[in-house]
């Protein structure tokens, strides 16, 4: 069950508006004459979408609806507008109203429209929370996870980065990580390595492994795998990095060559 609120300054309107709407079993409203009482209720109540008349006095439907909006109330809204005001239909789209909807001659057919508007307007605000929680949850684990990751632009700007990529170069405050160009980080051996690979992912060409020397911020030599993939970030075209610091694995594999190659001189 949909719990809606109600708001116009006309009680005959109010009360088809309840009759018809919980007629259809799926929606419990409540109703208040004005604005003001509109948001005296709302710092008790929550409700699932608001249906706002415009012409009101004091405060119409757009000031209403601003005022939610700037306190940060997204509840869904739908606003009621007169025929012929597309001006109102505009202004009330730009505050951030969900659906509009034009008072007509047939009560029937006009609320019935509302009621579909209304599980529309909810069913979208359950998506698009869904879709931000998925999100948060998504990026906490990017942000916190062991391996570091990072996006760059196709000239090497670094876009975001993860805290395991900044501490694999020696950055404490991943703040001054963005924004700078990955190629700071890359030791005169390995440039030409990392420009082919660019040149690789940009066109269309990646998700290999690439083994790199690199420098970190303070100084200290490393070398890292790496794997790049082409994406679109917030529009464009970029290159997702997963990275490694392997200079530890690096160093074991360099003693046990020289224990390999020192055994092999023992046996001759």
């Amino acid at each position: 069950m949909l719990s809606i609120l109600l708001v116009d300054d006309e009680p005959a309107i109010l009360d088809i508006a309840k009759l018809f709407l919980e007629k259809t079993g799926t929606i419990s409203a409540v109703t208040v004459s004005s604005a003001q009482d509109a948001l005296l209720l709302l710092k008790k109540q929550s409700f699932d979408a608001i249906v706002s008349d415009y012409e009101m006095p004091e405060m119409n439907g757009v000031q209403f609806l601003r005022e939610l909006r700037i306190h940060g109330d997204h509840t869904p809204f739908i606003i009621f507008t007169g025929k012929g005001r597309e001006h109102i239909v505009v202004e009330a789209l730009n505050a951030g109203a969900t659906f509009y909807l034009e008072k007509g001659a047939n009560p029937r057919a006009l609320f019935a429209e509302l009621s579909n508007q209304i599980h529309q307007a909810v069913n979208r605000r359950t998506a698009e929370s869904a879709l931000k929680e998925s999100e948060e949850k998504y990026r906490a684990l990017i942000e916190h996870g062991l391996e570091g990751i990072a996006i760059l632009d196709l000239q090497g700007k670094i876009l975001f980065a993860n805290y395991a990529a900044a501490r694999t170069f020696d950055i404490e405050n991943i703040e001054s990580f963005i924004g700078r160009n990955v190629v700071e980080f890359i030791s005169p051996n390995s440039m030409a390595a990392v420009a082919d690979d660019f040149n690789n992912v940009a066109r269309g060409t990646d998700g290999y492994l690439a083994v790199y020397r690199c420098v970190t911020d303070k100084g200290n030599e490393i070398w890292i795998d790496s794997i790049g993939k082409r994406i679109m970030y917030e529009g464009s075209p970029a290159d997702l990095v997963s990275i490694w610091n392997i200079i530890q694995l690096k160093r074991a594999t360099e003693r046990l060559e020289v224990l390999n190659k020192n055994s092999n001189w023992s046996a001759m």
